[in-house]
């Protein structure tokens, strides 16, 4: 089996490289490049991994391949861990399909845009490696694997708060380990609880922004009803599982393996089991509460399963499992690629109205950046009416060499308000403004915050959007007409602390 896998490996490895050199940068991508080219202490909606993650990439170039270079790395280095991990106890063929199949599987295969899961999976990972091997060390004297699996664990919060779910685990397996080592305990807290005070003193003093979105403003929209929601979440976990559960259907009489090194390693399996089952058994609650689900929260989930699988399923089995999420991962490379090399005549006619203008900007930007610049001389800061559109634009001018600031006019949206941070509008006092949008324009609604406005319908490549320009911009009314509001309605007071945004806004 070893043999085999290794030009199937190369083989998908290169078309990983591919979708990763061809696809466009566009939605919430360019949003995390937008952390990456500003780097902070924390952001609006999320904690700021992703953000640090890309700063060393996206400061040296926009390159797509070069900016989702440890994207690749994120699923390489998992996968030769978990090949030392496996080797010395169930053998090099079991170890290898183990590694093997977390690279296959399409879910890990296909991360390779910046996203929050992408580090939070890799931290995720080396921090249950670490802690099991802490747990299973006789090695006298400092116990720096638990310290270090809490140093992991804590840049995994740092991605996102779904490492919260490795803890009852971690916890679980120091709780019925008869030989418990109470030493791991303080060394795991002492490398974690920096990452953690880091992330409460920043949101201490930006408004508590994190909290305060995720368990208020975000808990507010309707994600639809239960049967939608359950339906949601089970097509995602369909979609992570169907390589191996149609290897379950091809073979389901297959006698499970046995003998003393499927016995010795019992506790092993468990703590894979459990590493992947009991986050999905929390997805699972609250999608019966009617709560939505996004299939890229699985992702760093599918390192624990690929090892339960590995450690679980019976040699033919496994081999169908892997055979299937090869070909699922192929199939689905070569789409992918074939939509980045033929953009207007595979994705194009499916879009409309903005996405058509977005979609034709990044897929086709080699004029656009200059044909603005032309048309907006002496303007001071340019905004789009929502954060996706001004990430991807600002993406744009940084890759053609013109560093340019992009706003987001008005209310936005719930998601993105990074971009308040961002906004001075004091400084903009007096100023020639650009907007830019793909349509959506009330003249009414904003020609009085300008001494005069100037509305241009243009096209692009076939596609209509308007630019906007407006002179001598009236920062104070914005303020008090546009932007406070919106800062009352996303940053509502939460918890003792600073809010430099609404004490901007205060009458």
């Amino acid at each position: 089996m070893v043999h085999a896998l290794v030009p199937l490996t190369a083989a998908l490895l290169i078309l990983k490289i591919g979708v990763a050199a061809l696809f466009p940068v566009f939605g919430d991508e360019s949003y995390y490049l937008y952390w990456g080219l500003h780097p902070a202490g924390g952001y609006y909606d999320l904690p700021p991994m992703v953000g640090w993650w890309l700063a060393p990439l996206v400061n040296l170039s926009l390159n797509p391949l070069w900016v989702r270079m440890f994207n690749l790395l994120a699923t390489v280095l998992p996968a030769f861990t978990l090949y030392e991990w496996l080797h010395p106890r169930v053998g090099k063929d079991r170890a290898t399909g183990a590694a093997a199949l977390f690279f296959f599987l399409p879910l890990p295969f296909l991360a390779v845009v910046s996203f929050p899961d992408v580090p939070l999976m890799v931290f995720s990972f080396f921090s249950a490696y670490l802690y099991h091997r802490a747990q299973e060390s006789q090695r006298p004297g400092l116990p720096y694997e638990a310290f270090f699996s809490g140093v992991f664990w804590g840049c995994a919060f740092l991605s996102k708060y779904f490492a919260v779910f490795l803890l009852p685990v971690f916890v679980g397996v120091f709780v019925f380990d008869r030989g418990r080592r109470y030493r791991n305990v303080p060394a795991f807290v002492i490398g974690a609880l920096p990452f953690v005070l880091q992330h409460l003193i920043w949101n201490r003093d930006h408004c508590w922004s994190n909290f305060v979105f995720n368990l208020i403003t975000r808990q507010r929209v309707d994600e639809g009803t239960v049967d939608q929601t359950l339906g949601g979440f089970f097509a995602n976990v369909l979609i992570v599982s169907a390589p191996v559960l149609l290897s379950w259907v091809f073979r389901p009489l297959e006698r499970r393996e046995s003998g003393p090194v499927w016995e010795r390693e019992a506790g092993l399996r468990r703590f894979f089991f459990w590493l992947w089952a009991f986050p999905v058994l929390v997805f699972l609650v609250t999608a019966a509460f009617g709560r939505g689900q996004g299939l890229h929260w699985l992702l760093f989930l599918t390192p624990f399963f690929a090892a339960w699988v590995a450690l679980r399923f019976p040699r033919g089995r496994f081999r169908l499992a892997l055979s299937f999420s090869a070909v699922a991962s192929g199939v689905t490379a070569v789409a992918l690629m074939s939509a980045s090399v033929f953009p207007d005549r595979l994705l194009a006619p499916l879009l409309k109205k903005r996405w058509a203008f977005e979609y034709r900007v990044l897929t086709r930007p080699e004029d656009f950046v200059d044909e603005i610049r032309a048309a907006t001389p002496g303007v001071a800061a340019y905004f789009t009416g929502g954060y996706t559109l001004s990430s991807e634009l600002e993406y744009l001018f940084h890759k053609a060499g013109h560093p340019t600031d992009f706003l987001v006019w008005g209310e936005g949206s719930r998601f993105g308000r990074t971009f308040d941070w961002a906004l001075d509008a004091g400084k903009l006092r007096g100023k020639r403004i650009a907007i830019i949008t793909p349509g959506f324009f009330f003249r009414e609604n904003w020609e009085h915050f300008f001494s005069k406005m100037e509305v241009n319908i243009r096209n692009y490549r076939g596609v209509e959007y308007m630019l906007i320009v407006g002179e001598g911009f009236r920062a104070t009314d914005y303020r008090e007409e546009v932007l406070q509001p919106a800062v009352r309605k996303f940053y509502p007071p939460f918890l003792p602390g600073r809010c430099p945004l609404l004490e901007e806004v205060k009458p």
